[in-house]
């Protein structure tokens, strides 16, 4: 496991549809120690959101055929639980004016960008791991 205190024991939804991304994505923060729950429709993504309490997501935001998961973007900004964005889609002026402090990790990328971009989005919301 890569040694990473301020990450370690989170609680993290990971909303993404494609196998490989949410495999490389997956594997890359739970070897840092976070918790996450994996969600690859926009049903499950709600169910997920409804029945636990996340400290931070990372969300695609094209699912299924005909959905996307703005909608619990919507639910996690309303509930205060900080997020980042790993997408191919959406023009970042309009989701910066929609979700002005979920930062747009720009796929394809490295899994490694998404863990900094969860750091920064964390830090930002000025939230630190469970496990000091």
């Amino acid at each position: 496991m890569i040694e990473s205190p301020h990450l370690s024991g989170l609680a993290v939804l990971l909303v993404e549809d494609d196998p490989l991304i949410a495999g490389d994505t997956l594997e890359a923060l739970e070897e840092r120690g976070i918790a996450v729950t994996l969600a690859r429709t926009f049903e499950e993504g709600r169910q997920a959101v409804e029945r636990q309490r996340f400290q931070a997501a990372v969300i695609d935001i094209g699912l299924d055929e005909d959905r996307d998961a703005l909608p619990l973007a919507d639910t996690l900004q309303a509930a205060g639980v900080p997020f980042l964005f790993h997408t191919g889609l959406g023009e970042r002026s309009a989701l910066r004016s929609r979700f002005p402090r979920a930062p747009v990790c720009r796929k394809p990328c490295r899994p490694f960008h998404v863990v900094e971009g969860l750091r920064t989005v964390l830090a930002a919301a000025g939230r630190r791991s469970l496990a000091a």
